[in-house]
């Protein structure tokens, strides 16, 4: 859904994803034994992701927004016995203002936000993994980890004094951290 209110100052976006995910992972490493091995890793669900976004326009050039959303990174990377991990899910919202000045000379937004992703997908070098031989020379694990929160500022500002030149002013700040 989009909608505008208030004489178009006020513009609402509603949305909704629904994704089927099915992921197949096939696994024919010749290790820890010579001969090959073939397994099938499988992985399904159905997940519903919600987009929710309004801005208001404060007055001409310059406009507030805020917007929440889900989503789903799918991933096709195993653990160290060869298992799927399951696709991290995150969810965050940000807000912040838009502004474009002086007939567009100065244009620009800045924005703070918060993401939590769980079930991150890392590598962990000290981890099991039964694919480890002298052979392969291949140790640790993909790991699936706890809460991941991300939370930052982004500043961007771009001067455009005369025609054909353009200065870009950018700046970002991100704080992770795992719960």
């Amino acid at each position: 859904y989009h909608g505008k209110f208030f004489h178009d100052r006020l513009l609402l976006t509603l949305a909704e994803l629904h994704m089927i995910f099915s992921q197949h992972t096939y696994n024919t490493e010749r290790f820890p034994t010579p001969a090959p091995i073939a397994t099938v890793v499988r992985y399904d669900t159905h997940v519903n992701q919600p987009l929710i976004g309004a801005t208001y326009k404060v007055r001409p050039g310059l406009s507030a927004y805020a917007s929440y959303a889900e989503s789903v990174f799918p991933d096709p990377r195993l653990d160290g016995l060869n298992r799927s991990l399951p696709p991290p899910i995150g969810k965050g919202a940000e807000a912040g203002i838009k502004f474009d000045l002086w007939r567009s000379k100065i244009v620009g937004a800045m924005l703070v936000y918060e993401t939590e992703i769980k079930g991150l997908i890392t590598s962990d070098p000290l981890a099991f993994n039964i694919n480890t031989t002298p052979t392969t020379g291949q140790t640790g694990a993909f790991v699936s980890l706890g809460p991941t929160i991300l939370r930052g500022f982004e500043a961007q500002v771009i001067v455009s004094p005369v025609p054909n030149w353009q200065t870009i002013l950018t700046y970002a700040y991100m704080d992770p951290y795992i719960k």
